[in-house]
């Protein structure tokens, strides 16, 4: 017995001297990467960040509707620097509520609207992980040196607002029902995020949570077609289409970037009946999954349970087909919380952690000719990741999450 706990612990030891030699050079990349961008002001216009930015920029000059019509919004990135000669812009589907997150970012420049940005929305997604947690300060400096944040502010893209909207929601949906419904309906413009979302308000029977997630997502929806016309709704909904088909065009060239099982089996070239068929099985058995850890949390004296909390946030890649690397924060932070709140090291812990590093390491784009990018999808990241999620289903009761109802 004290032999096999000794082997735990050095495997422990081997996979955190791993996350930390490769952390680091996550993070020496995005310092590397942050230089060239400040030296290279013109390298701006190729970030992801640009595209979120050029929208606030055209919603502010050329109104809402604007920023769904593909010539409108591309004529108006070339005036604000890109090259015509480079890929086709980021088009924008997200539905007409994201642009009262982000309108703010247009009155700013580039530098200054991409400073605030990742500055603001990392402090949130921190905080949101963090505070309350008996070990949130470990939390916060695993989080910080994950290789998910480093791929996320290398994007400059979303993950960090909407993994703090989801775990903060999730965290307070017992204990500040109305917050968190707010929260939780925010993160409805990214809608893929949240499948599971109603699923566990519902398994835990926390009915004003949800109530106040909906009403709080059809208010936003009132205030958007308040400020950008009713007809925004309906623009939304005519551009969807053309970019699926668009996107379908385009996922060939970009599968690299996309942690999720479609996107892996796509990448080793299963039929789509195939692709189909695993997506559905990892979602349902996921959501399964979910249920069953909020029902068990349910009776919590406090918050939703921890652990039913990073179920959850575990299993979104294995759920949404449609998602990327910057998405990655919120598993993140529910894989290290699970594997730091745990009382010593095991499997599963070890198996956490070991998730969170790997699954950006291997679809980082330098693997590509490894084909190393097609894994985390498939058997070995979605065994090491169902083990992470049927570990809390078999021993014992969940813990709660500590969140101060200050």
């Amino acid at each position: 017995m004290a032999s096999g706990a000794r082997g735990t612990r050095l495997l422990l030891v081997l996979a955190l001297a791993l996350v930390a030699g490769l952390a680091g050079g996550y993070l020496l990349n995005t310092l590397v990467r942050l230089v060239r961008l400040v030296a290279d002001p013109a390298s701006y216009s190729r970030t992801d960040f640009f595209a979120l930015w050029s929208y606030a920029r055209l919603l502010l000059d050329g109104g809402a509707t604007a920023v769904y019509d593909q010539p409108s919004l591309f004529a108006a990135q070339i005036a604000l620097g890109r090259d015509p000669t480079g890929v086709a812009p980021l088009p924008f589907a997200y539905p007409p509520h994201f642009l009262l997150l982000i309108w703010p970012l247009g009155l700013l420049s580039h530098g200054a609207a991409y400073g605030a940005w990742i500055g603001v929305t990392l402090v949130l997604f921190l905080l949101a992980a963090g505070v309350g947690q008996r070990r949130g300060v470990p939390l916060v400096l695993a989080l910080l040196a994950a290789p998910a944040t480093s791929v996320m502010i290398n994007f400059g893209q979303t993950g960090f607002l909407f993994g703090a909207l989801l775990v903060a929601g999730l965290r307070l949906a017992a204990v500040r029902p109305v917050l968190a419904g707010l929260l939780l309906g925010l993160a409805t413009c990214k809608p893929q995020l949240g499948l599971l979302v109603p699923l566990a308000l519902a398994a835990a029977g926390l009915w004003r949570c949800f109530a106040a997630a909906a009403a709080s997502t059809l208010v936003l929806a009132a205030v958007s077609a308040a400020l950008f016309g009713p007809a925004i709704w309906a623009t939304w909904l005519a551009v969807l289409p053309g970019y699926a088909s668009g996107f379908e065009a385009t996922r060939p060239g970009i599968l690299h970037y996309m942690p999720t099982v479609t996107a892996s089996l796509i990448g080793l070239g299963a039929p789509p009946w195939l692709v189909v068929a695993g997506q559905g099985v990892s979602g349902l058995a996921v959501a399964g999954a979910v249920w069953l850890a909020w029902r068990r949390a349910a009776g919590a004296d406090v918050g939703a349970g921890i652990e039913a909390v990073c179920v959850l946030l575990a299993g979104m890649p294995l759920v949404a087909s449609h998602a990327f690397l910057y998405d990655l924060p919120a598993t993140t932070a529910g894989l290290l919380t699970f594997a730091i709140a745990r009382p010593g090291p095991g499997r599963f812990a070890i198996a956490a952690i070991l998730l969170a590093l790997l699954w950006p390491l291997v679809m980082f784009e330098q693997l590509m000719p490894l084909a190393l990018n097609a894994i985390p999808g498939l058997a070995a990241f979605a065994a090491i990741a169902m083990a992470v999620i049927a570990g809390p289903l078999r021993h014992g009761p969940a813990r709660v999450v500590h969140t101060s109802s200050a």
